[in-house]
Formats: structure tokens, sequence, C-alpha cells
């Protein structure tokens, strides 16, 4: 009996190996993998995961969501699930709009495929996705010794945050920051923007550089007064303290619109 589970153990032991090195998982569809996407002189990475994962880049955003696809006649069909059609496209995908994905030349172990994605109005646009091996986004570069103001090392919430639209700023020592928002709705579909930018902030004063398109660095005046920050009129509380209520009935009462951002469509070159 010991000899029967010690033969076990060894073939047990080689398998795992064997396991590791198998390669990649059998795709749910064709779309599964990593492609590029060249668009107005922007370039789209979109990264297609099995069991509907999808995470876009685009130079200085990264968008993380969900999608549908079906594997059916040789295509396999997508859909972007997004928690508002007022998010428009995401490059040449479109909310709640099934195209068919095409395969065209190349294979999945070799991760050389080109595809084609068509909608069914005839008048659309057939786009091209090339596979790559991983996404090269485009974005701005801290400086050597860039100027932080260490009173804003922190992450901060937006006041108007709620469960269904949240925004943050993190701040980090190294002279970069990032703005995420997140999004979901009563269905509990999600949405989550992240814009990575670097950063400068002194006198008052915070310069953002990212990239959509192109380089921009944009000078925005800022007050810290403890826990609160003034960021260009958009109000911050740092996390983890309570926001108080006395602030968003003062900038209410004030006439301040809503600050949590509504993502305007990642198409468009800002």
């Amino acid at each position: 009996m010991f000899r029967r589970i010690a033969a076990v153990l060894c073939i047990a032991v080689l398998l795992i190996p064997l396991a590791a090195c198998s390669g990649k998982p059998k795709p749910d569809s064709d779309i599964v993998g990593k492609w590029k996407v060249d668009l107005d002189d922007v370039t789209y990475y979109y990264d297609f995961e099995n069991e509907g994962k999808l995470t876009v880049y685009v130079d200085s955003y990264t968008l993380e969501m969900k999608y549908e696809t079906e594997q059916k006649d040789g295509s396999a069909t997508v859909k972007i699930l997004l928690p508002s059609a007022e998010f428009g496209s995401i490059g040449v995908l479109y909310p709640d709009l099934e195209g068919a994905f095409t395969v065209k030349e190349g294979t999945y172990d070799k991760g050389d495929r080109v595809a084609e994605l068509k909608y069914p109005d005839e008048d659309e646009d057939t786009f091209t996705f090339t596979e790559v091996e991983k996404p090269e986004p485009s974005q701005a570069k801290p400086t050597d010794d860039p100027k932080i103001d260490k009173a804003l090392l922190d992450t901060w919430v937006n006041n108007y945050s709620t469960d269904d639209a949240q925004q943050k700023f993190v701040f980090s020592d190294d002279g970069t920051m990032q703005i995420v928002e997140h999004y979901t709705n009563e269905e509990k579909v999600e949405l989550t923007i992240t814009r990575s930018c670097a950063y400068t902030a002194s006198d008052g004063v915070c310069t953002m550089t990212y990239s959509m398109g192109e380089e921009t660095s944009l000078p925005i005046d800022y007050k810290l007064e403890g826990d609160s920050l003034d960021f260009g009129g958009m109000y911050f509380t740092r996390e983890g303290v309570e926001i108080p209520e006395s602030a968003k009935i003062e900038m209410f009462d004030t006439g301040e619109t809503e600050n949590v951002t509504q993502a305007e469509s990642i198409a468009a070159t800002e």
C-alpha cells in the first residue's frame, strides 16, 4: 500500500510542472486576448479576458468593465456593458450594440492574430484588431525631482461621491497621481476609469500632466484646510474621515454643481 501511495505522489509531483507549462487557458471565444486598434491618431489597447472581464488602455486612461460574447458561425459577437449610455463609445466599442468579431489570420496559441470588428449597419466602418503581447499606452512621466506638497499625500474622496458614482484623487510622493472614478447602476453594471498623471504641487498650484492623443499640462489652484481639500472648486475630504453634512449643504446652497465627473466619450481626444 505504501508503494502505491508513493507512486501516486511521484506522478502528482511530475504533473504539477506540466500543468503549469500547458500554455494559455482555453478562450471563451475568439475575442479573448490582447489587441491594438488605431483610431483617429489614438491607439486603444483592449484586453479581453475569460468570464467577461475587459480592460481598456488608452494613453493615460485605464478603463475596467464587463462585456458579453458568444461564439457562433466562425465569429464572436461582442457587446460592452456600461452603467449608462451617457458614457458613449469606448474607442471602437459601443454600449449595447453587438458587433461581429472575426479572426482573419494567425492563431491564438501564437498570439499573432489579426481580426475585424463589424457592426450590423452596413455604413459602419470595419475596424482592424491586431494582437499584441501586452498593452503599451503612452503615459506622462514625472520629472526627476518633482515639487511635492507633502500635505497632499493621501487619498481624497469627492464630497459628492455616492454608492452610484464616486471620485477619488490619490497623490503619491513619486510625482504621480491618479484620478479614479467608479460608477455602477441598479443592475450592478460597473465601470472604473483611472487617469494616471504626473504632477507637481507647490504654493497652492498643482500642475497635472497627462496624455490623451497628446501630452497636456493643466495647472489647478488648490487649498488645504485640515482634512478638507478645495481643488479648483471641487471639494474633497481625506479618505477615512467622515464627510461633514454641513460641507454638502453649504455647497448646494452656493449653487455649486455636482462635482463627480461624468466621463466623456473616451473616443474623443481632449
